[in-house]
This record gives structure tokens, sequence and C-alpha cells, in this order.
């Protein structure tokens, strides 16, 4: 038999891989995946932990980092106490939350203190658009009912879309990015390195 000399090491690090999907080319398209809508591309983040991996992909997906300000979470009556664990976390990393009223009662009442009501209704005073127009806004959850696979542009996430937010239409993919917060808040920067491709001259 003959030797190949090949052996294998269990990688030390994890990766995560992100989809990047052309929403802002097709008007009024919905963020929220469907079965027509097909990737362009994907971008990977590696790092020494899941939080680590996922938060680089994340950057990289949205070419920047995911910046200081408010976290605006509405959703779904059937999604309100998925999304407890994603709030206290956000909590946790000292992020101020926006919440529509339902989404507001439910995570007042599980022990979610930092946090204001806002509006989907841009007559309200207090609406979540006024807090995009003045860029205090670092990230959208959004869940819906199914629905028709179209928004208008005054829909929260083509917003986001339009001024390139991270936004997350999932309780997982919230729980994901609220954790990579609580750990990329902590203090510790995240490291970012090529992936490079070596060859050796063999002559």
């Amino acid at each position: 038999m003959t030797d190949i000399r090949f052996s294998y090491e269990t990688l030390k690090s994890v990766s995560v891989k992100e989809t990047v999907f052309p929403f802002i080319s097709f008007s009024g398209a919905d963020t929220e995946l469907g079965p027509e809508m097909k990737s362009t591309g994907e971008v990977m983040g590696r790092g020494e932990n899941l939080e680590d991996a996922f938060m680089k992909a994340q950057v990289a997906a949205y070419q920047s980092e995911i910046k200081e300000g408010h976290i605006f979470i509405g959703v779904t009556d059937q999604d309100k106490q998925g999304i407890v664990p994603a709030a206290l976390e956000f909590q946790k990393a000292g992020r101020k939350i926006l919440a529509t009223e339902g989404t507001y009662k439910v995570l007042q009442k599980a022990g979610v203190t930092n946090i204001e009501k806002t509006s989907l209704d841009r007559e309200d005073p207090d609406n979540i658009f006024d807090y995009i127009d003045r860029n205090e806004v670092a990230l959208i959850v959004n869940t819906t009912r199914p629905r028709k696979r179209s928004v208008d542009a005054k829909h929260i996430r083509r917003v986001a879309l339009m001024r390139n937010l991270p936004y997350f239409t999932t309780v997982e993919g919230t729980l994901n990015i609220a954790s990579a917060i609580v750990a990329t808040d902590s203090g510790k920067k995240l490291n970012y390195k090529s992936l490079l491709i070596s060859r050796k001259n063999s002559s």
C-alpha cells in the first residue's frame, strides 16, 4: 500500500459563511427571503469562536462594522417570547433598544429595562424613521407574517436596505448577532486577516 503521508488536524477556529443577496438591485423587493431570491455571492468570517466568526461575516456582508446606536426590535406575536433572550443580550452590551408597542410590553415584562417605545407610523412624534434619519440606529430586527414579496420605499426593511443598516428577519439570526455584539462590545477587538494562498517555488 502506498503511503500518501496524509494527516488531518482539527481546526482550532470557527468559520461562518454569509450569503449576499442583490435586494438593492430590485425596486420594491423585500429583504425577507423567498424562493425567487438567489444569492449573488458569499462571504466568510473566521474566528476563535462562533461570536467572532459570525460578527466578521456580518462585517464582510455589510462592508462596515455594526456601529454604536439603538437596536430596533419589532416582531410578530409568535416571535415575541423568542426574541427576549436576544434583547437581554443587547442590554448586557449596553445597547439601548427601541421597540414597537407590542414588543415593548413583552420585553419590559421580561426584565428588559434599557428600552424605549417607538412606532412604525411616520406621523408619530417618536417614530423609528426619525431615529434612522438622525443616524441613531445601529441594527434592525423585524419579523413579519407571510406576506406578498414586495414592499414600498417607506417600509422599515426597505429603508434599512437603502441605508445599508444591518437587519435580521429571524429570531435565530438575532440571537447570534446579539451574542456577537456582547462578545465584541466587551472591549475585545476583532483581528482581521486576509486569506492568502501561497505557493512554494519548486524549481
